[in-house]
């Protein structure tokens, strides 16, 4: 107990004074920054999310919904119904960079299943999965899928999904038949790694000026300390001289006094 009281004697007043300004203007700062490098993360998805949805919607236009439904089994892989619907989406997918899979995938009583993959005849770069078979069932949680198969509307996702080797994000678009039918929908998974190097900058430059901020703050307090000393002894200094001030004015009445208190003494023991 008198080890804390001693803590927080020393912590009174100028260094106090210090160490709440530093506070304060590190924590003012810190949001400030939070709010920038949250607009900024925003704004580069929002970006990315735009573009996954017009290629999305690009892909949807180029199917056949009445020959994707002919689609039934692995049976088929290969077959020229299958390569003639895959043509198309394999031209867009290699016309598009930073495109991993282009695909479709249809729901049957309330089950999602793949239909299409471009990776049956084209794969990028580091891919090396097995390409689903036709009808694979996708039992993988994934709302933002089957909000677009179940909805009949375009979905994107919200925040990119991490691998172990990379970032993806993926976006889905509706496509009909003939007849105007829903059919299924063309999803489109991009590896956002300009995204990933973009807030990689952003968070390196956000550092910094943490970094930059903690000085300033110390800096900030070490001022404020300063001054708040200063101001501090030309208190005392005032108070002492109000001190001696009143003392000197009372030994004056004393001397001003003494005259009087001695004759009113001898009037007093005179015969």
């Amino acid at each position: 107990m008198h080890i804390l009281k001693r803590l927080i004697g020393r912590a009174d007043g100028p260094l106090l004074h210090g160490i709440l300004a530093g506070c304060v203007i590190m924590a003012i700062s810190s949001l400030g920054l939070l709010f920038i490098w949250h607009s900024a993360r925003e704004a580069q998805l929002d970006a990315v999310r735009t573009e996954l949805k017009q290629l999305a919607r690009v892909a949807a236009t180029l199917l056949d919904g009445d020959r994707h439904r002919l689609l039934k089994s692995q049976a088929q892989a290969g077959s020229p119904e299958h390569l003639h619907l895959l043509a198309p989406l394999v031209k867009f997918h290699k016309a598009t960079s930073g495109i991993i899979y282009v695909y479709t995938a249809i729901l049957d009583g309330g089950r999602i299943y793949y239909i299409l993959g471009t990776d049956y005849l084209y794969r990028v770069d580091g891919d090396s999965e097995v390409p689903d078979p036709i009808k694979a069932p996708h039992d993988t949680w994934d709302p933002t899928l089957r909000r677009a198969l179940e909805r009949h509307e375009v979905a994107v996702n919200e925040e990119p999904v991490k691998e172990t080797v990379r970032s993806y994000m993926s976006a889905y678009a509706p496509f009909y038949d003939s007849q105007g039918g829903f059919v299924g929908v063309v999803g489109v998974d991009m590896w956002v790694r300009d995204f990933d190097a973009r807030i990689a900058a952003i968070r390196r430059a956000g550092i910094g000026a943490v970094a930059a901020v903690a000085v300033l703050s110390v800096l900030t307090g070490f001022v404020v300390f300063r001054l708040s000393g200063a101001a501090s002894r030309s208190r005392r200094a005032i108070e002492s001289f109000k001190r001696g001030w009143r003392r000197q004015n009372s030994r004056r009445r004393c001397m001003r006094n003494a005259p009087k208190q001695r004759r009113s003494r001898k009037a007093i023991f005179s015969p």
